[in-house]
């Protein structure tokens, strides 16, 4: 995504949007085709975060399809507040049960500001089909580190298919799993982890 900035004479000076060298901003679109095609990416705001330490853990619920498939690692944005504790990746069972995980050294994680990270797991997982699961952040210090969801833009008209449709974000304090508390709504279940798995067949 561009900004433009008008300069002298009517003319626009077009430069990149971001607020660091490695960040990018893109438009949140849903262009629509013929045949009902959707292209676009329906996510909206991030929202405020929840901290990762002790009895506090996030994690993003999925849905598997039909077919398995095998994950070997993945990508999360998370922010590092302090402590030299390391943050730990676990990717399972909704219900319970670790497939496989990673964990990675604090010095690590950006601590400035919201950073992505990427891990390799200790073992490629083979996700069985029609199954719950949940990839879950967990750190033994208190409040270590913090995750940020996006909000998906399916109530405001944006199409199933622009956004991940197969899971939500969620947070437990110590009190049990529940989705993010945001604009004074408690457990809500549209938005998402900013995460990415690397997936092959």
């Amino acid at each position: 995504m561009l900004e433009g900035d008008r300069g002298g004479g009517g003319a626009t000076y077009w430069s990149r949007r971001g607020s660091g060298s490695h960040e990018y901003y893109l438009p949140i679109l849903d262009v629509v085709g013929g045949g009902g095609q959707h292209l676009g990416i329906g996510y909206m705001e991030v929202w405020d975060p929840k901290p990762i330490g002790g009895e506090a853990q996030v994690r993003q619920l999925l849905r598997t399809g039909s077919s398995s498939k095998t994950v070997k690692g993945a990508w999360l944005r998370v922010q590092r507040e302090g402590g030299d504790n390391p943050l730990t990746i676990t990717l399972g069972h909704a219900s319970g049960g670790s497939l496989t995980s990673a964990t990675v050294a604090p010095g690590k994680v950006p601590t400035r500001a919201p950073g992505w990270i990427h891990v390799t797991f200790s073992k490629a997982a083979k996700l069985p089909a029609n199954s719950s699961l949940a990839l879950t952040l967990t750190s033994p210090g208190t409040r270590s580190y913090e995750a940020f969801p996006v909000r998906k833009g399916t109530t405001y008209g944006f199409d199933r298919t622009t956004i991940f449709d197969s899971g939500y974000a969620q947070f437990n304090d110590g009190g049990g799993w529940v989705g993010w508390d945001q604009w004074g709504g408690h457990d809500e279940r549209n938005s998402d982890l900013q995460f990415a798995l690397d997936v092959s067949r």
